[in-house]
């Protein structure tokens, strides 16, 4: 039994709390029902940051957002290339339900290298700068 337990140590990653706040056109980005509202993240390879996992935060009505990990609170620490997504879910008053969801922002902010969005996370700091992005018009 013992030599069974000896192997048993977590390979889970360390995880730091990290949350923040998106801002549309100066205003809190508020999601309506029919809308979704995320900030991903992904591993910033060229500072060295070799993270598999995209961590994600679903954005709340007031505009902030709580980053998990594969279904757990937090983040790796180092530095991450963020990305937002806002958009609209096709509805019944689609003509084709099957539509892709329509983006409520300009576009690059929903690419990790165009939106310039980035964040390092780890134990001193457990808060994003705002992410501010732009409606689509």
């Amino acid at each position: 039994m013992l030599g069974l337990s000896a192997g048993c140590g977590s390979s889970e990653p360390r995880l730091y709390p990290l949350s923040g706040k998106v801002a549309m056109d100066g205003a809190p980005l508020a999601p309506k029902p029919g809308e979704t509202a995320f900030v991903e993240l992904s591993a910033d390879a060229k500072a060295g940051n070799t993270s598999p996992h995209l961590p994600r935060g679903v954005i709340g009505t007031d505009g902030t957002f709580t980053i998990k990990t594969a279904d757990r609170s937090g983040i790796e620490a180092g530095a991450w290339l963020a990305r937002v997504v806002y958009q609209k879910e096709p509805g019944a008053e689609d003509k084709n339900p099957y539509a892709p969801p329509k983006s409520l922002i300009v576009k690059k902010y929903s690419t990790f290298d165009g939106s310039g969005l980035r964040v390092t996370a780890g134990p001193d700091s457990p808060t994003a700068p705002e992410f501010a992005v732009s409606k689509l018009r």
